[in-house]
């Protein structure tokens, strides 16, 4: 993988469906005020470890767990995206365990 994006830069960044559902998600390393997704805040207000529930996971658990992806391959797109985030060794671990075939 590339160059890890610091999560202390890192802008999440998605699409809902009509039926409130995730899809199209991405990391990038600095906010873009033209940005047509849905975008976290805690990087924005650099809150990232600052404040309770503002991190990288917590941002994935209420986009996995609270609206949920339109399809599985849309939450793989959402891991691929997380895992550029210096902080989120475990969505590259839960990449690489699902390339192998591990299961659970």
């Amino acid at each position: 993988m590339s160059e890890l994006i610091k999560a202390s830069d890192a802008n999440i960044c998605w699409r809902c469906s009509h039926t409130g559902r995730v899809y199209d998600v991405r990391v990038r390393d600095r906010y873009a005020p033209t940005e047509e997704r849905s975008c976290s805040s805690g990087v924005a207000w650099s809150l990232w470890g600052r404040r309770k529930g503002a991190s990288p996971e917590v941002v994935f658990g209420e986009l996995l767990f609270g609206r949920g992806f339109t399809t599985t391959e849309e939450a793989r797109i959402a891991l691929l995206q997380f895992a550029k985030i210096d902080s989120c060794a475990w969505a590259r671990n839960m990449l690489k365990a699902g390339d192998s075939g591990a299961q659970p």
